[in-house]
């Protein structure tokens, strides 16, 4: 397979030296790889070396931003769980970025339930600053993890809570899940 071909000899052979060209070869190749890489569930242990190579490799493919990064973004957000470490995550976040309006809002939001859950703080930072972003229907459980954010005592979880609620306005506000559950059934 090429993609198994392709990871063993990131190391022995100087790519940026072989690709002098923008080769569809190459560029399927590498886009299949980081699909593999961004959504499957094996942990990559990449070197640093390859992944500062990154972005010059992408430099060499063909369609780069019509077909390849539209493509490794969607599969990183239809995937349930976040398997990039920090280094690739911080190479390929210009790829997702450009794309971002293009991903469902739900699979973002999804997303950002995951980062809250394990407390990625680094990466919900990056899609808070994200300017064109926007969700029309914000889905419950962002919502209660951000509550329940508001709420907290650990000062890092309350700002992390705001800055998801100001920033898509969610409209979550500090009263508990608990108390308005008590307030929607005293109502009714």
């Amino acid at each position: 397979m090429i993609n198994s071909h392709l990871h063993r000899k990131f190391y022995s052979l100087d790519l940026l030296g072989i690709v002098n060209n923008k080769n569809y070869i190459f560029s399927d190749a590498l886009n299949d790889y980081l699909i593999e890489v961004v959504s499957s569930d094996k942990k990559y242990n990449i070197k640093k070396e390859l992944v500062k190579l990154i972005p010059e490799l992408l430099s060499k493919t063909t369609d780069l931003n019509k077909t390849i990064a539209p493509k490794i973004t969607k599969s990183y957000f239809n995937t349930e769980d976040d398997y990039l470490d920090d280094d690739l995550f911080n190479v390929l976040s210009p790829l997702f970025k450009k794309n971002l309006t293009s991903i469902n809002e739900t699979l973002l939001m999804q997303r950002i339930n995951r980062w809250l859950d394990t407390k990625n703080i680094v990466r919900i930072q990056w899609i808070t600053s994200i300017n064109s972003l926007s969700f029309k229907e914000p889905l419950e459980s962002l919502i209660g993890r951000v509550q329940i954010g508001l709420n907290s005592e650990d000062e890092k979880e309350v700002s992390t809570a705001l800055l998801i609620n100001d920033t898509f306005n969610l409209g979550a506000t500090k009263e508990s899940p608990s108390e308005e559950l008590t307030t929607e059934l005293t109502e009714n």
